[in-house]
């Protein structure tokens, strides 16, 4: 294959993939109406990537359509805000410090990570800096960085970020979701991100295998 299309082929798949974290991390947002045009971004994303994804992209699509709105902000609000105990609290800090509060020592890894590539996580940042939501827009951001401004050093600081930080604990938060909620959508949308995150996985296995 010629080398110049090879890596033109492997600069989509990186773009896919960052797309992808973009889109998980609105999924992760309020719902509103303009959920429904994420989910199809996601849909076409997924599917473009890989067509592992096609059949649980597709079914979350569906599921939106045919859920009330109303309904999917009551659970939302229930799983992730609170005004009462969290089903599943969004943040690394939970799961990864021993006393499993919001803005613990986990909180302040994440933030040296934004430091670190250029981030102001003071201005640029408008939830806890350990919120799912965020971790996976720093995800997006890197991808981007390698491709759009060619930082090898970009990507290096996404395999350290997601094998010492996000894997450690979003397994443990897709869980919380599947076990403390009946609504069929936000189980479907945390199966998707486990499926997501376990091809991310693999990649950096092999990342590893092939650098060493």
């Amino acid at each position: 294959m010629n080398s110049k299309l090879q890596s033109h082929q492997v600069s989509n798949k990186i773009v896919d993939r960052a797309n992808i974290y973009k889109l998980f991390a609105d999924c992760f947002k309020y719902p509103q109406d303009v959920m429904q045009e994420t989910l199809q971004l996601l849909h076409s994303t997924l599917n473009n990537y890989d067509d592992i994804f096609v059949n649980g992209a597709k079914k979350l699509v569906d599921r939106f359509k045919v859920t009330s709105l109303q309904k999917l902000q009551i659970e939302y609000s229930r799983l992730f805000v609170g005004p009462f105990q969290l089903g599943a609290p969004p943040y690394s800090s939970v799961y990864l410090d021993k006393q499993g509060l919001v803005m613990g020592e986990s909180t302040q890894q994440a933030i040296e990570y934004y430091v670190n590539t250029g981030l102001d996580p003071a201005h640029e940042i408008h939830e806890p800096p350990d919120h799912i939501r965020i971790e996976l827009e720093f995800m997006y951001y890197l991808l981007f960085q390698k491709v759009i401004e060619e930082k090898d050093d970009s990507l290096d600081t996404y395999y350290s970020f997601m094998n010492e930080h996000l894997l450690l604990w979003v397994f443990d938060f897709t869980k919380r979701i599947k076990d403390n909620t009946e609504k069929t959508f936000f189980i479907e949308l945390a199966d998707l991100l486990d499926l997501f995150l376990f091809k991310e996985k693999e990649i950096l296995i092999q990342t590893k295998l092939n650098s060493s």
